[in-house]
């Protein structure tokens, strides 16, 4: 505060009217007395003068000690000339605690009572009596003999002879010591309510009866500019305020307390204020107005803003999708809407006194629900924890319960969200029995199968272990590089691709090299998806070993001109087969030309789609399709473009997408200005913040593809129609021989029987002729009956449950007369314990037919060889063994044996295409072939076919 306020706040140094007339009226005693002592002193004077006797001295002396036992301050008289003491009344030594006759002896005794620090100034003010007559009051302290130290309030008057000399001082010296106290506690309290009144963080002020402001706290001076002196009307510009402040201090001088909540604009700066205007009483009088002005604006925007808190809690908590309520004192107080849905009791029932909380918790989550509780109630945080839930109708819900101790009504509560995780559970037991189900079927794959996770392989089948070399523990460690799987030259194109799948991008198949760990190379096809590994992103990938099909493709070429000059020298017929084929194959080549011509130089059609089937986008491709311009088919439905089942078709696939959030990819047939075309369609979801509401669709035109596919397996069906043909005529030079010899025999019993007919030969000769060639004519249908089937086609869609023993004792059957001239005996071991396997017969009977004839065909009629054909059931699949001693193969040959028109026969061999149909036949049904070749000894053809598998025709 100023001076000037702190000097006007406090006019009479804080005291009060009645003690300052107190403090009056005893000053005018203490003057009273004063004058009594100064007449008693020139009384004394007069009778000094006059040499008066001691008589009268000692008469004057009874006066005084009567008048200073009266007189409870200390009277005393000092002679200036002989600079001594010369009287003291009784009460310096009640009140200095020394001797007045040490006082009397000397006078230095006053000098050393008085306190150091104020010795000079008492000194000198009692010097200053001679020269201004006295009679101003000094203070100083003292200290006692005892240590205490007293103030003493003292003045002192000159005395003076007829020539104006001074003989001596007279003084009358008080003890205010208590006074002094009671002043500096004054100062203190005053001075602590000063310090108090300014830390006040509001208004703080008091005015006079004249409603004059006689003091301020810095607040109000700074809030209003309010100074000590000033009226309202000086210090309040704002007449509404103004007027209120006039009407308060009214109110407040008449006896009024005012208090309540206005609002007022200090400064220019509107807010909410709590007064409180009082009345100061002194008695029943009234002498002015006390008052505070608190800002209440923080509060009042705190209570709006609490109420705009508890409208926006409620309302989120009624929109929330999860179980949200309020426990206090072991009570429910509030639960939302999704409560009362998913428990089964309403809010009345929730609020009742009597529901108990814990029959919401399964019965073995009880206890722990209490002991979080206790937790809670005891000031401790409690995690989200995982509890089951009974319903009202008994079904248990499992859930995460997120609690947080909050204050409610002013005590402690607690706030719970419950989270169902009911189908989040369901959804992650799926997700384990999907694992375990892909784990399954990527461990049974013929592919290599991985996954590529931040550049480190996370998962291989045991077909990566089987085909590269590498352990599952060297494909998963960490200094493991996947780029040392791959060629060199196809490295850089790896990279890139990785990166693209990294950056979001979907990678079409590409064809690439792999080098094994014993430095093989294998050619391969890769195709990549990017997926979602344990919640990061990562690349599964699909490896299909092409390496046969490649050494196909190159020797396809070389091997056309051998097909063309061995069927011409077989018949005319195969001739103008294998001619046929040839064109087939020529306009293969140049039907897959235009295709790949049509891949490189044109677009794909792109074009988005959203739910209801409107297009919103669309590219120049695919506007081409319908001759329009892409803005024309903006806005426009599927259903305008396509009919109407293809467009529900491509719907579905579009609505699907949309719904899962996950791209795929489908080949379907589309109808485009009545002609049917064949489309890769991938179709990918398109949307922002998770809101998914379109979808990107990337059609590629496949439709010369899908009719090259066909051709090439009509091609395939051609070869193994042909190799049937070819193996046709092989048994029809069987039958004819095996026939010669009973159509021989028949001849010569027909004649026979003609002979003794015309020469009257007895009826038993006749008839023994007759018997003798019913003989032979049901040996030869027997050997008609063996071959009868073999030709016969089935159905090449339908496929049965095939009897294997069966079909192997029939083909060993067909085969026998060819064994026999090639000295080969055929056996069959362990085919009766072999399960049914769904096939073609034909296909199966063909695969017999071409490795007994293969085997039979490599014996050179010399020596006695065998064939014995073993069937076992082994991990899920049928394996047949084709073992012989036909002398083996050449060890340059073991990699073309299945090359389409190899043959080791020579020009009178067979067609070069058994073998290379047992491989098409086995690779419908996922089955495989190997062959392990003994130079010189046999050969051993393994077959094994899986019984999980169908055929893909």
């Amino acid at each position: 505060m100023a001076a000037e306020e702190q000097a006007s706040s406090t006019p009479h140094d804080g005291r009060t009217r009645e003690e300052l007339l107190g403090e009056n009226e005893m000053l005018r005693r203490r003057i009273a007395d004063l004058e009594a002592a100064q007449s008693q002193c020139a009384v004394i004077r007069r009778a000094a003068l006059l040499g008066s006797s001691r008589t009268d001295s000692q008469g004057c002396s009874c006066y005084l000690q009567e008048m200073a036992e009266t007189i409870r301050d200390v009277f005393w008289v000092f002679d200036w000339r002989t600079q001594k003491v010369v009287y003291a009344s009784p009460a310096y030594e009640e009140i200095w605690g020394r001797s007045i006759r040490d006082l009397y002896d000397r006078y230095e005794e006053w000098g050393q009572s008085v306190h150091p620090d104020d010795r000079q100034a008492a000194t000198e003010s009692f010097a200053r009596a001679v020269e201004t007559g006295g009679g101003e009051p000094r203070e100083y302290r003292i200290v006692r003999p005892d240590g205490q130290v007293r103030w003493i309030s003292d003045r002192a008057y000159a005395v003076r002879d007829a020539d104006g000399t001074v003989t001596h001082i007279t003084g009358l010296a008080e003890d205010i010591t208590e006074r002094k106290r009671a002043e500096e506690e004054v100062r203190t309290s005053q001075t602590r309510l000063r310090a108090a009144m300014e830390s006040l963080p509001f208004d703080f002020f008091m005015l006079d009866r004249d409603e004059r402001y006689v003091m301020i706290n810095s607040v109000c001076r700074e809030d209003w500019g309010i100074r000590v002196g000033q009226r309202p009307e000086e210090a309040c510009p704002d007449e509404g305020t103004l007027a209120l402040w006039k009407d308060n201090n009214r109110r407040a001088l008449s006896g009024e307390v005012v208090t309540g909540e206005v609002e007022m604009a200090p400064q220019g700066r509107a807010g909410y204020y709590y007064n409180v205007i009082s009345p100061i009483r002194d008695g029943d009088e009234i002498r002015g107005i006390l008052g505070v002005h608190i800002d209440i604006t923080a509060l009042k925007r705190a209570e709006a803003a609490l109420r705009e808190s508890e409208t926006k809690f409620r309302n989120l908590a009624e929109q929330s999708p999860n179980m949200i309520f309020i426990n206090y004192r072991g009570r429910v107080v509030y639960v939302n809407a999704r409560c009362e849905e998913c428990m089964g009791y309403t809010k009345q029932e929730f609020y009742a006194r009597d529901f108990d909380f814990l029959r919401l918790a399964a019965p073995e989550h009880r206890d722990r629900v209490m002991e979080n509780f206790r937790r809670h109630m005891s000031g401790q945080e409690v995690p989200p924890v995982e509890y089951t839930f009974c319903t009202r109708q008994g079904q248990r819900i499992d859930a995460i319960l997120g609690t947080k101790l909050i204050t409610y009504d002013g005590e402690p509560a607690i706030l719970g969200i419950v989270t169902d995780i009911t189908d989040r559970k369901r959804v992650e037991a799926a997700l384990r029995e999907s694992e375990e189900k892909f784990r399954n079927l990527a461990e049974q794959s013929p592919n290599m199968i991985f996954i590529n996770q931040g550049g480190r392989i996370t998962y291989v089948n045991a077909r990566c272990e089987e085909c590269m070399g590498y352990t599952k523990q060297e494909f998963y460690a960490r200094d493991f590089d996947f780029l040392r799987l791959v060629a060199p030259e196809y490295r850089d194109l790896m990279r890139e691709n990785y990166g693209r799948h990294l950056s979001g991008e979907e990678v079409p198949e590409v064809e690439y090299a792999l080098c094994t760990r014993d430095g093989r190379r294998i050619e391969a096809l890769l195709a990549t998806k990017l997926i979602q590994y344990q919640g990061e992103p990562a690349i599964l990938g699909t490896v299909t070993d092409i390496t046969a099909l490649k050494q196909a493709e190159e020797s396809l070429q070389q091997a056309k001109e051998d097909l063309e000059q061995r069927v011409r020298e077989r018949t005319a017929e195969l001739e103008a087969e294998v001619e046929w084929r040839h064109r087939v194959e020529v306009e293969l080549r140049e039907s897959e030309e235009r295709y790949r011509t049509l891949v490189e130089n044109s677009g794909h059609a792109i074009a988005a789609i959203n739910e209801v089937g409107e297009y919103l986008f669309a590219n120049q491709t695919s506007a081409d399709y319908f001759s329009l311009d892409p803005q024309e088919m903006v806005g426009r439905t599927i259903w305008e473009f396509f009919p109407k089942d293809v467009a529900d078709e491509h719907m579905e696939h579009v609505r699907s997408v949309i719904r899962s959030g996950v791209g795929s990819t489908r080949t379907t047939p589309s109808q485009i200005g009545g002609q049917l075309r064949w489309f890769s369609a991938t179709v990918e979801p398109l949307g922002a913040d998770g809101k998914i509401g379109a979808a990107m669709v990337i059609a590629r035109d496949v439709t010369d593809l899908a009719v090259a596919k066909k051709q090439l397996e009509e091609y395939r069906e051609q070869m193994t129609r042909a190799d049937r043909l070819a193996s046709l005529g092989t048994m029809s030079a069987m039958v004819a021989h095996e026939l010669t010899q009973p159509l021989t025999v028949l001849r010569l019993s027909i004649q026979n029987a003609l002979e003794a007919i015309k020469s009257g030969s007895s009826a038993s000769a006749v008839k023994e002729d007759l018997e003798n060639s019913v003989e032979e004519v049901a040996t030869m249908t027997g050997i008609v009956e063996r071959f009868r089937g073999f030709a016969r086609a089935s159905s090449p869609s339908r496929q049965f449950d095939v009897n294997l023993p069966a079909i192997a004792a029939h083909m060993v059957e067909v085969t026998a007369e060819a064994a026999q001239r090639a000295r080969v005996s055929v056996s069959l071991e362990g085919l009766d314990a072999l399960p049914p396997f769904t096939a073609r017969a034909k296909d199966i009977e063909q695969v017999f037919f071409a490795l007994l004839m293969n085997a039979i065909q490599a014996a050179d009629g010399a020596t006695d060889r065998t064939i014995v054909v073993r069937g076992q059931t082994r991990d899920g699949e049928i394996e047949l063994l084709f073992e012989d001693t036909c002398g083996g193969l050449d060890p340059d040959h073991i990699d073309k044996i299945f090359e389409p028109f190899f043959t080791t026969k020579g020009k009178t061999g067979g067609t070069g295409l058994g073998l290379c149909v047992v491989e098409h036949i086995l690779d419908r049904y996922q089955a495989k072939i190997q062959v392990q070749n003994r130079p010189g000894q046999g050969v051993t053809f393994r077959v094994t076919l899986p019984l999980s598998a169908s055929s893909s025709l």
